[in-house]
């Protein structure tokens, strides 16, 4: 280590030159020393028994002779050489070294750092596939792998949105933080029963269980449990994601629902449809002028109330709006308004008195903007306004999702993303300036989501997904792309 008390650390031409080297004439390392420890690799067949010389480099040092290198110590270790074959890949690729690939694991099914089995196991080789299989079998096993993959559902649905959401305390009184807090975990719980339990991706979206700990079942009314931790209960009301407080509570306004953001998270989230940004021209405080005359209307007709859904129909029924309101977004959204703003389940509105106002109602509206009942139009093409599926409730909106092969495609994307940093056909669809995937990349990630739909399709399981996207050659041979 160089002596202290010159110059700072970012001075590297006042560092002290200092060579390393053996009695036959090899030099080791030449070059300035900062103020720490420096450790080399010597190669002992240089080494041999010969003596190692240190030499200090002061007279040619630009203040001669005034700093100079003490040497407080030197230990040696032992180390052994260990050369990894590398499997013929493309032209222009690499391998990640077995290191990497214990790293790029550890981060993608843990969140952390590799324990000490893994550096083990990178130290062998990590190069076939039935070994990296089973470091990825052994971490999602462990209790940080629950951690970590209970932040996808957070990322994927934004279900963590709840901790933060403004909620009006009159009106809601008993949604407090430690309720919040249940709801997002709530959310996590289901999504890890389905990847470490295996129950399915059904699961997902339509079932009759949730999981509740005891602050969760007072505030759901359901009961169940008696103590911190979560378990599985059976609920009428409850059953998949779309029926969990941290989704329906996240995705509403301080006092009421809000059909518009639910359904919208629904397309762009589960169902992966990506939507027009909103119009930059529109004046939502004319339009809302505009429409005053309606709302009136439709006030009158129920004692000066108004549902919250016709109000969302009444004030997206302009030309400007229509190409999304008018079958992409709200005949859907107005299916999950069975549920209030802090995802309690209800028949009826609340008026600003907070009693029972109207019912809720998804058969039909007078608007122009529709004149059906709450419907899902656009399941395999978004603009497609011929076929129609009839839904009744956010409970039929989850059986729905689940039988369909989009969600599927979309959870397997998702899956994607979180562990490539990239979506398979586009980097970022909501960025101006956006970056183009390259043509050979699109191939290359197209051929992964095949084979993680075929890993998936066994047994509907998405913790195959997951564990087949480690293994594949996108990850374990890696190229750069001309984006």
């Amino acid at each position: 280590s160089s002596s202290p008390g010159y110059g700072d650390a970012g001075e590297s031409d006042s560092w002290p030159l200092v060579k390393l080297g053996v009695q036959n004439g090899s030099v080791l390392f030449e070059g300035r020393v900062p103020p720490k420890t420096t450790s080399l690799l010597i190669s002992t067949d240089l080494v041999g028994s010969q003596t190692l010389y240190i030499e200090n480099g002061q007279q040619n040092h630009p203040q001669n002779g005034s700093r100079i290198v003490t040497v407080n110590s030197i230990s040696i270790s032992e180390f052994e050489q260990v050369i990894f074959e590398v499997p013929e890949i493309e032209e222009g690729s690499y391998a990640l070294t077995p290191y990497e690939m214990a790293t790029f694991i550890a981060y993608t099914y843990t969140g952390n750092t590799p324990d000490d089995i893994l550096l083990e196991a990178a130290n062998s080789g990590l190069a076939t596939e039935a070994a990296i299989r089973t470091q990825i079998e052994r971490l999602m096993a462990t209790d940080a792998a629950k951690v970590h993959f209970g932040t996808f559902v957070d990322q994927w649905l934004m279900t963590d949105g709840v901790l933060t959401a403004a909620k009006d305390e009159t009106l809601f009184p008993e949604f407090t933080q430690s309720v919040r807090e249940s709801m997002a975990q709530e959310a996590r719980e289901i999504f890890n029963d389905v990847i470490f339990n295996e129950t399915g991706f059904t699961s997902l979206f339509d079932s009759n269980n949730t999981f509740v700990n005891d602050v969760l079942a007072d505030f759901y009314g359901t009961g169940g449990a008696t103590g911190t931790d979560f378990v599985k209960v059976s609920d009428e009301y409850r059953g998949g994601l779309l029926t969990t407080g941290a989704f329906l509570a996240s995705q509403a306004t301080p006092e009421e629902s809000h059909l518009i953001k639910r359904a919208v998270r629904i397309r762009e989230r589960v169902m992966c449809q990506h939507l027009p940004p909103f119009p930059t021209d529109v004046d939502l405080d004319t339009i809302r002028e505009i429409q005053a005359q309606k709302v009136e209307d439709k006030k009158a007709e129920n004692d000066g109330e108004i549902r919250q859904a016709h109000l969302d129909f009444i004030n997206t029924d302009v030309e400007a709006c229509k190409g999304c309101h008018e079958y992409i977004i709200n005949p859907l959204g107005v299916a999950l308004e069975d549920y209030d703003a802090v995802g309690l389940p209800r028949t009826h509105y609340l008026k600003e008195d907070g009693t029972q106002g109207l019912s809720i109602d998804f058969t039909g509206f007078d608007s122009s903007l529709l004149t059906h009942n709450a419907s899902l139009y656009g399941v395999d093409d978004l603009y497609e306004t011929t076929d129609r599926i009839a839904l009744s409730g956010t409970k039929s909106v989850g059986q729905v999702m689940a039988g369909e092969e989009v969600t599927r495609e979309c959870l397997q994307e998702m899956a994607f993303r979180f562990i490539m940093d990239t979506g398979p056909d586009q980097y970022d669809h909501a960025v101006e300036d956006k970056i183009v995937l390259a043509e050979d990349e699109l191939v290359n990630y197209a051929c992964a989501m095949d084979s993680m739909n075929d890993a998936m399709s066994v047994g509907d399981n998405p913790r195959e997904a997951f564990i087949n996207l480690g293994l594949s050659e996108i990850v374990r041979f890696r190229k750069e792309y001309n984006r």
